[in-house]
């Protein structure tokens, strides 16, 4: 929800707009928030490809028929395996790779175990030794893979997943109290706004309470005054008081009477002040402000005459009521 100013907030919408928020739960992960994730991950993935995957390898090398492949493959004496095998792969090969940390993923690590496997079982013909010793080291390795590894690559994942919900939690805390900041700001900002115009209210009670009220007289000469006005210092008159009171205001469209031959008549804008719904402090404004159009006016026309103007009549400030 939105909190708006225009008008008077009521503080049961105020109070219905925080209550019906719901805190986040979870909420989505930033790029660093990823970044971590990751970094953690491939943490744990190199732990196992330099702990499990290092032992298994081990295993696999000291098995009985796992000689022709634990070296690469001697081309002088196997000189078409180059145009058999495009990528030849050998145990020797994998442990260097894996002691000076290739592999960052033991997917990666068993992919090439495999390659040793499918290498061998293609170039040797099926039923050969070699195919044979391959086709069981490789059903051996698959068993010690099974029960070594993979149980450790389930742990991570369900690792990485603790570690995101985690992280969701925490930054869906971090939104949660931006949130409640926030609404406690706007919420900071609408009492002060209340109190303010409560404030306001107040002053402007107090000022027209201190006013000496126009008398009648008084109202009938500054009607008389504002009807005679030219029409840009009316404009300007209607304008204050539209700005302070502005139901007390109220304007139509005015044929004027009579019309010529050619075009049709232009409409009139006819505004009517109702002097008797204004307090005191908003009548003694609106004296004052007339006084000075009518000085401003009296000012130009001796300027035009030539003559020198006296001064702008002083504002005339309010008496205070006597207290009783």
């Amino acid at each position: 929800m939105t909190l708006t100013f225009g008008g008077r907030v009521q503080a049961r919408q105020l109070i219905a707009w925080k209550q019906s928020f719901q805190p986040l739960a979870v909420a989505e992960l930033t790029d660093e928030d990823r970044r971590i994730l990751e970094v953690n991950q491939r943490a744990r993935l190199a732990e196992v490809v330099q702990k499990h995957c290092s032992a298994v390898l081990k295993a696999i090398t000291q098995h009985k028929w796992a000689f022709p492949f634990n070296t690469p493959v001697d081309t002088a004496r196997f000189p078409d395996y180059p145009r058999v095998i495009a990528t030849p792969m050998d145990f020797s090969t994998i442990r260097v790779r894996q002691d000076s940390g290739f592999y960052r993923d033991p997917k990666e690590w068993w992919a090439d175990i495999m390659l040793v496997f499918s290498n061998a079982k293609r170039y040797n013909a099926p039923g050969s030794d070699c195919h044979l010793m391959a086709q069981t080291l490789q059903e051996v390795s698959e068993e010690k893979y099974e029960k070594l590894i993979a149980p450790r690559l389930a742990e991570e994942a369900a690792a990485t997943l603790r570690d995101e919900v985690v992280l969701k939690k925490r930054r869906a805390e971090v939104v949660n109290a931006a949130i409640s900041e926030a609404m406690d700001a706007q919420c900071a900002i609408l009492f002060n706004l209340m109190a303010l115009h409560a404030a306001i209210r107040e002053a402007k009670a107090l000022a027209s309470s201190l006013c000496e009220p126009l008398t009648l007289e008084e109202k009938q000469a500054l009607a008389a005054t504002i009807q005679g006005l030219p029409t840009s210092q009316l404009e300007s008159i209607v304008a204050f008081v539209a700005s302070r009171h502005p139901p007390s205001v109220s304007q139509s469209e005015a044929q004027p009477g009579g019309g010529g031959s050619g075009g049709g008549a232009v409409p009139s804008r006819k505004v009517q002040l109702n002097l008797g719904r204004y307090d005191p402090l908003l009548l003694r404004q609106l004296q004052h402000l007339v006084s000075t159009c009518t000085a401003a006016q009296q000012q130009q026309a001796a300027q035009a005459q030539g003559l020198q103007p006296g001064p702008l009549p002083p504002l005339r400030l309010p008496q205070g009521k006597p207290r009783a």
